[in-house]
């Protein structure tokens, strides 16, 4: 099943997230380049390596992908731009992806990403002519737009008004050639078979070595990864960004897959027995058939679920004991493999529908409330919460 405009527009919407992608103040950097490739990933359900930089190096990697990314210049004579975008527009209307990237020659200052989203006209700039509609983060207040004093992120915005008719000598519009398939794990696997539908290899793990800001970005794609492949919806960069402040302070800052102290807990998560059990029952629940997807992050393949099943099989044994039983296989790969751990993080926090709230502050008080839940006393809480807030506001700082 090709994507969809729908599709196409619901992932802009659910990005349009301040708080993650946002300008913090007039003057400060601004995160296209993280918005473009938060966004792509998601609808394609894959890690796309060249997506991954600045936007002057985005620009450049998608240049180099003539196989993947079909290329169409803005470097035309005056009247010109039209046609593209009205043929632009065609094909996002039925559901390809096109990203806009400005290529600054002056390699020492931005460029600017953002991606053409369906409508069923393009609007008429005084400056540009008939350009499409874009959903992009950038500099506040753009082109001095009215309304948007206080605004940087947009699932639609007027594409005159994310680039200056200055920058079209340097813009080109890629076109994703790729297939693209966005569908429920029970669809994949009724539809295609033995799909392989986390397309994000096991072998891909955080380099625990690396610097604070390699780690979080290696960690952010896998969990882009997860939210996707399990349907999450509404306000995804939020579910993202709880998911890494989760990793950042149970994993002593995306470090630790093993508990100090010789404790039972595994992966960067830290799940003991009791929330392994609850999140491959939940998984295993014909309303969600999302097992496949463990056995597939684990390194199984899809259709392999029986070892998943079996590994619980032995946790159910002696379910209150919070130390996994020596060779189990859900043990085995919640410490060594991040995106099993990922996945089982995720799915066992979706067994509550409380909402997550978006501030770092709720962040915290819903790890208090869903995931670590028990306390010594009011006061020890109250401080690991201060604990969690701060340290989210500290990994912020990486994205």
């Amino acid at each position: 099943m090709p994507l969809t405009a729908a599709q196409i527009t619901q992932a802009a919407q659910d990005h349009v997230d301040e708080a993650t992608y946002g300008q913090p103040n007039p003057g400060g950097d601004t995160k296209c380049n993280f918005f473009v490739r938060d966004v792509v990933e998601s609808l394609l359900q894959q890690s796309r390596p060249e997506l991954h930089g600045t936007a002057n190096e985005i620009a450049d990697a998608l240049a180099a992908q003539p196989g993947d990314w079909s290329a169409t210049s803005l470097n035309v004579e005056p009247g010109g731009t039209p046609q593209i975008f009205a043929d632009a527009l065609d094909q996002v209307n039925n559901g390809r992806i096109i990203v806009v990237a400005y290529r600054n020659p002056n390699g020492a200052q931005h460029g600017h990403l953002a991606i053409i989203v369906p409508n069923n006209h393009l609007y008429n700039s005084g400056t540009w002519g008939p350009v499409p509609y874009v959903a992009q983060a950038g500099p506040l207040h753009p082109g001095n737009k009215p309304g948007t004093d206080d605004q940087s992120v947009f699932a639609s915005l007027e594409l005159s008004y994310g680039f200056g008719i200055a920058r079209r000598p340097g813009m080109t519009l890629y076109a994703y050639k790729g297939n693209s398939h966005l569908v429920s794990w029970g669809t994949a696997r009724r539809e295609f078979g033995k799909l392989s539908f986390t397309r994000r290899l096991a072998s891909d793990n955080v380099d625990t070595d690396a610097d604070d800001s390699t780690r979080v970005h290696q960690l952010w794609g896998i969990i882009g990864t997860v939210v996707t492949a399990l349907g999450d919806a509404g306000n995804v960069a939020n579910k993202k960004k709880f998911m890494l402040h989760l990793a950042w302070h149970e994993g002593a800052r995306i470090t630790a897959r093993v508990q100090g102290g010789s404790g039972p807990a595994r992966s960067f998560y830290q799940l003991e027995r009791e929330k392994a059990i609850d999140a491959v029952a939940f998984a295993n629940d014909p309303r969600n058939d999302w097992v496949g997807l463990l056995a597939d992050s684990a390194g199984l393949g899809s259709d392999h679920t029986q070892p998943i099943l079996d590994a619980l099989d032995e946790l159910n044994q002696n379910p209150s004991n919070p130390t996994f039983p020596g060779g189990n296989l859900i043990e085995e790969k919640l410490r060594a493999v991040d995106l099993f751990g990922t996945y089982m993080a995720r799915i066992a926090l979706k067994r509550s529908n409380d909402p997550i709230g978006t501030s770092n502050h709720e962040h915290a008080q819903y790890w208090a409330d869903h995931w670590k839940i028990s306390f010594e006393s009011p006061e020890q809480k109250a401080q690991l919460i201060a604990t969690f807030e701060q340290e989210a506001d500290e990994v912020d700082q990486l994205l």
